[in-house]
């Protein structure tokens, strides 16, 4: 499947069970986010070893403000081994635009 998904197949792929993560910052995060998010700011020194924790078999949907760290943060995911790994292309500004709830 394709790793940059939209903010409609993004939320199939959440129904479906997908791990949502927030590589945003904690302030980002507190402005606004996906319900049931997981908030790992990519620029922050324990990043590697906090996603280490997760569970490679599971399904992941990775998303930033516009698109561009969550990119960076699969890419980083890829390499760690995940294989079922999506950014959200346009962020969480995408999400807003089409409609889809976000929570503070």
């Amino acid at each position: 499947m394709e790793k940059e998904i939209n903010a409609g197949e993004a939320k199939i792929c959440i129904d479906k069970g997908a791990v949502i993560l927030d590589v945003r910052t904690k302030e980002e995060y507190e402005r606004g986010h996906i319900e049931g998010s997981k908030n790992i700011d990519i620029h922050d020194a324990t990043f590697v070893e906090q996603v280490e924790k997760f569970d490679r078999s599971q399904s992941f949907v990775v998303y930033c403000a516009s698109g561009a760290r969550s990119l960076n943060a699969i890419q980083m995911m890829i390499d760690m081994g995940f294989g079922d790994v999506h950014s959200m292309s346009g962020g969480i500004a995408d999400w807003k635009k089409e409609g889809m709830e976000v929570v503070v």
